[in-house]
């Protein structure tokens, strides 16, 4: 495990994934319920969202474990 995170490899499997879509006025309340006993979860963001206020968007999510956030600005076809 030490190695594959050095390596910027993590042992993830499709099987260990959840993908969850929802609204922006909802985004809060569900990674909250979702993201309950999980070791790393991960939230896009659109630019936009954040642009005026960012701490104010990523001080929402307290007490849900590890977070990684990750920037939706182009999307990949």
């Amino acid at each position: 495990m030490e190695r594959r995170i050095e390596e910027r490899r993590l042992p993830i499997t499709m099987a260990n994934i959840e993908i969850v879509t929802i609204g922006d006025n909802q985004v809060v309340a569900v990674v909250a319920a979702c993201s309950k006993y999980a070791g790393l979860t991960m939230i896009s963001f659109r630019d936009e969202i954040v642009r005026h206020e960012p701490e104010k968007y990523f001080q929402k999510f307290k007490g849900i474990g590890d977070i990684l956030f990750v920037s939706a600005s182009q999307i990949l076809n």
